[in-house]
């Protein structure tokens, strides 16, 4: 199949023995898809990091952390039913269209509000040009239904392109606006121009834009199960960002600072997973027999274990010299946080392969209910750990993520009493490998060179996570 293949794939079930080659190809791209979407970004932020301290960012990162509850408010669950339709049903793909784009303008507005009267709600006090970071809600909105139809083609080379293209635009403009203007104008136009580029590049060239028009049979067609999807994406966001808004609320802006850093760590495996989630996992799992799921399981959570756990099992385990050498020394008191929310990260990342079959299998109603009850404990982990410190309640979000994973996979059921074997093979063997190459080569290093200088800093982490690469990619590339 190449990679930009046409419609006429349908909703042919995969078969068993095109399994794995659809899987290597569908995760190259989704790698570098979720790679520009992840690696440029966390290249933009180190830049803005080291202009900018913990308190100058934190404004930012939590208009973004409001931006995206914002926008889950809306019907994006209805991607997750039009998925499963074939590009034929133009009156699905127009009402979607029309859908999309009224919320995106109607959230946008309510973005705004919510920046305007958040000096009255909050500790941390919002400039108002993050009013700016709206834009990016309409667009995100907009680029909805021709994604749909470029992942129902599985047009992997598109959907990794873009990504691409857009983390290189808007990190080098928002850079330049940072360095001519200011660092917080520039890191809002950063957010603004990649969600930009990415409508773009998805819209333009590709015949899979349709226009907005309004089909009534269609909408009620979509509405009960999108309605249960925008649920589960509702609940997946407040996962992500409810625990910094809580905390804007109860700690200093400096804390919360550092707090963010490791966020941001966690976030960005986060991101890989819904690459791949949207280009990879759920059109194969929307297309293959449910007797075939098991093995796409086996090889999603390899994959995610691959370009996911490696970094994140090496990062864990040299935060403490890794933060302040990446991020600079005002960093330095965030290694731990980053240390527990990067491996945090790495266990909500293997969740989006359970999460994927579930969504697009009829069963948001159960992934809703599963959400509620991560809220609720999320809640309960934020205000009971707060007074203990941000390194206490990282452990907390660690625990929380670990076990909601275990549940999404349980729940699941499609490994027939051979999940604990696919994590033991795909997964946790693996990483351990990772993890004893990667601190061998760091030992070595370090004895040779010691870590004086910033030279010889870089030689030690680059040995251990070129180490621990090679390992994972020898384990873990043929399992995919």
């Amino acid at each position: 199949m190449s990679a930009d293949a046409s419609s006429s794939q349908g909703s042919a079930p995969i078969a068993p023995d095109s399994g794995p080659a659809t899987t290597r190809s569908g995760a190259i791209w989704s790698t570098l898809n979720g790679g520009a979407t992840v690696l440029i970004p966390l290249g933009v932020f180190v830049l803005f990091a080291r202009m900018m301290k913990p308190s100058e960012i934190a404004p930012i990162m939590i208009a973004v952390a409001m931006l995206e509850i914002v926008k889950a408010l809306g019907p994006q669950g209805v991607y997750d039913v039009l998925i499963r339709h074939p590009e034929s049903d133009r009156g699905h793909y127009e009402s979607a269209s029309a859908l999309f784009a009224l919320s995106g303008i109607a959230l946008t507005l309510v973005f705004a509000i919510v920046v305007v009267l958040s000096p009255m709600m909050m500790q941390v006090v919002l400039p108002l040009q993050a009013i700016l970071l709206g834009l990016k809600i309409l667009l995100d909105y907009l680029v909805m239904q021709p994604q749909a139809v470029l992942a129902r083609r599985m047009a992997f080379k598109r959907l990794g392109s873009r990504s691409l293209a857009a983390g290189l635009v808007s990190g080098g403009g928002g850079i330049a606006i940072a360095f001519v203007v200011s660092p917080v104008l520039g890191l809002i136009s950063y957010y603004v121009l990649q969600s930009l580029v990415i409508y773009l590049m998805t819209s333009i060239g590709t015949a899979a834009a349709v226009f907005p028009r309004w089909h009534p049979a269609a909408m009620r067609e979509m509405a009960s199960e999108g309605a249960r999807a925008t649920g589960v994406r509702l609940t997946a966001v407040g996962f992500n960002y409810v625990d910094q808004l809580m905390l804007g609320t109860m700690i200093p802006a400096a804390q919360l600072g550092l707090y963010n850093l490791g966020k941001r760590i966690e976030v960005v495996a986060i991101s890989l997973s819904s690459s791949f989630s949207q280009m990879m996992f759920q059109p194969i799992f929307a297309t293959a027999e449910p007797e075939h799921r098991a093995p796409h399981m086996g090889r999603g959570i390899a994959a995610i274990s691959l370009v996911c756990g490696v970094p994140l099992v090496v990062l864990a385990l040299h935060a403490r010299l890794a933060v302040p050498f990446i991020f600079g020394p005002q960093w330095s008191a965030a290694a731990p946080v980053v240390a527990v929310l990067g491996i945090g990260g790495l266990a909500r990342a293997l969740g989006g392969v359970a999460g994927s079959l579930l969504t697009v299998t009829h069963r948001n109603a159960l992934m809703l209910r599963i959400g509620f009850w991560a809220a609720g404990v999320s809640v309960i982990v934020i205000f009971g750990l707060a007074r203990y410190g941000v390194e206490i309640v990282a452990m907390g979000i660690l625990a929380r993520n670990v076990v909601f994973t275990w549940v999404q996979f349980r729940v699941a059921g499609d490994a027939r009493g051979r999940l604990l074997v696919l994590f033991v093979r795909s997964c946790f063997i693996p990483l351990l490998a990772v993890a004893a190459a990667s601190l061998a080569a760091s030992m070595a290093a370090t004895a040779l060179l010691g870590t004086a200088t910033p030279l010889a800093t870089f030689i030690v982490l680059a040995t251990a996570g070129l180490a621990g690469a090679g390992a994972g990619a020898a384990l873990l590339y043929p399992r995919m």
